[in-house]
């Protein structure tokens, strides 16, 4: 898979240039700004044509905006996509440079225009010796006009201490041998960084909530079984101590008081009260009884009052 991500602020339409000739598995990724929001009709029939996919974002405006918000897009892909994908940045601006530093290990090139072959606009440079201060300091102690008498006056009164010459060379080794300075880091550095930190952090995220979410259901699943077993020690518990059958007639006389009793304390009318104590009372013990019960009432009290009753008296029948 390869990568075009293109500075259009910086390379305009010629940027473009190469478009038909990209295969189907590329992807181009054209960033603009409010500045930079127009592209030539010629163009536009060139992106009829392409077999690469295209995406268009469109960015803040700002100094530099467009060159950070493009390597943090970066830095994102490197984060997702697989190691052996290839990213191509399109733009002349040669501040990329850092974010071919900052990931020496992926292959990320800085290109004029979307031509396969397309001239890279600068190759890393290699680190220079810094040899300038040093030849500058030989060639000061060489100097004829300056030299001359410091010689003369080492070998009148240094002559006999022989051990003060190594040292002075000593000291000077370390000066030739000192690495070049690396490059400081920038925002582009600093925006692959945290494009970096952000795929890395909702990865870890996402692997908790997962162990998270396998751990409740393990929970909820083990609390399920012990319910159930509960359930089923009671249910036998209850029909072990069960009283013997009361007969019908005792019931229904039983259920009548308690109708009355639950309705009084409600303050319904005592025609209510009674009609339907005394109602529920004669179907008590036949099949289907509760659905007849529950029928009658609503029947005689409308929907919401004997809705209201039914509710209050279910738990007696």
């Amino acid at each position: 898979m390869k990568y075009y991500l293109l500075d259009y602020e910086n390379v305009n339409t010629a940027g473009l240039d190469g478009l038909g000739e990209l295969p189907a598995d590329s992807k181009i990724i054209l960033f603009y700004t409010r500045n930079s929001n127009k592209i030539d009709l010629g163009v536009v029939n060139q992106l009829r044509d392409m077999k690469a996919e295209l995406s268009i974002v469109e960015v803040h405006h700002g100094k530099q905006a467009l060159d950070i918000q493009l390597a943090s897009y970066l830095g994102y892909l490197i984060g997702t996509e697989p190691a052996d994908t290839e990213y191509f940045i399109i733009s002349k601006d040669k501040g990329y440079r850092n974010v071919q530093c900052f990931w020496p290990d992926r292959h990320i090139v800085l290109c004029k225009n979307l031509t396969p072959d397309s001239e890279i606009v600068d190759e890393p440079a290699e680190e220079k010796k810094p040899a300038s201060r040093s030849g500058s300091r030989s060639r000061r102690k060489s100097s004829p006009a300056k030299a001359s008498k410091p010689v003369e006056k080492k070998e009148a009164v240094e002559k006999p201490v022989e051990i003060v010459e190594p040292e002075v060379e000593l000291k000077a080794e370390p000066a030739k041998e000192k690495p070049a300075e690396e490059p400081k880091p920038n925002a582009f550095v600093e925006a692959a960084a945290i494009a970096k930190a952000v795929v890395e952090a909702k990865k870890a995220r996402n692997e908790a909530e997962a162990k998270a979410e396998k751990k409740k259901t393990t929970k909820s699943s083990k609390t399920t079984k012990s319910t159930k077993a509960e359930k089923t020690t009671k249910e036998t518990k209850t029909k072990k101590t069960a009283k013997p059958k009361q007969r019908i007639s005792d019931i229904r006389a039983e259920v009548n008081n308690q109708i009355q009793r639950v309705l009084s304390k409600e303050n319904f009318p005592g025609e209510v009260v009674n009609s339907t104590a005394s109602f529920v009372s004669k179907n008590v013990g036949k099949e289907g009884y509760k659905q007849t019960v529950y029928r009658g009432i609503i029947k005689e009290n409308g929907q919401k009052q004997g809705l209201a009753i039914y509710r209050l008296i279910k738990d007696i029948i």
